[in-house]
């Protein structure tokens, strides 16, 4: 016949209001961990031989959880997984780690009614912080960074340009194309996709080159 052994148990919070004995086990059932007694320390000291100390600590219970000593997963803060954490409010997401929102519920974004923002968030502390966004679907064509500094409120998004969206080229759409105005894309060359603007600062004649900006 055997021998069934049971140690003393209790939640975490049962556990803290008693000091076990001095190499006394009891096991703190909402952590599933056996607690070591020293006959001086509450609740007695976690076993972690072996383990590290992270075998005694809580798992983070979201995907921005920012609980102090907590441990964190894979795919916490956009980090090792697929899909990173959908966020409802840029100014107030101030923890590093890669987000994205959707349309209609992404404020702070710099266009609210964008179908999607995917982002990054560097942050030296709460106080001192950069993000970079770029708008779904458009890649390099519209991305976006603005910053936070301590005493100072959020900089107003300044966007990223890149070859992608400014080009000098040549206006090829047959007709004379004055400061400011659009051409659609395929009326320069090398042919482009979407809407340029002159941003030359003066008409740009057929056949002559100029700068564009993509719309």
């Amino acid at each position: 016949m055997t021998t069934e052994l049971k140690q003393r148990r209790g939640s975490t919070n049962e556990l803290a209001l008693f000091t076990p004995a001095l190499a006394e086990l009891v096991v703190d059932t909402d952590k599933n961990v056996l607690r070591l007694g020293d006959g001086l320390t509450a609740g007695g000291l976690p076993l972690t031989e072996g383990h590290g100390t992270a075998a005694a600590l809580d798992v983070t219970t979201s995907a921005t959880d920012t609980t102090a000593d907590r441990i964190t997963k894979v795919g916490d803060f956009g980090i090792g997984a697929g899909n990173s954490p959908v966020i409802t409010n840029w100014d107030t997401t101030r923890e590093g780690g890669i987000y994205n929102s959707l349309i209609a519920n992404q404020s702070g974004s710099p266009d609210d009614g964008a179908l999607a923002w995917m982002g990054i968030v560097g942050a030296l502390n709460s106080d001192n912080v950069f993000q970079q966004v770029w708008r779904a679907g458009a890649g390099p064509t519209a991305m976006y960074t603005r910053f936070h500094i301590t005493g100072t409120n959020w900089t107003d998004w300044v966007e990223i340009l890149t070859n992608a969206n400014l080009a000098h080229l040549q206006n090829t759409s047959g007709g004379t194309i004055t400061s400011a105005a659009t051409v659609a894309g395929s009326g320069l060359t090398p042919a482009q996709t979407g809407t340029w603007r002159n941003v030359s600062g003066n008409d740009i004649n057929n056949t002559n080159y100029g700068l564009w900006r993509l719309v």
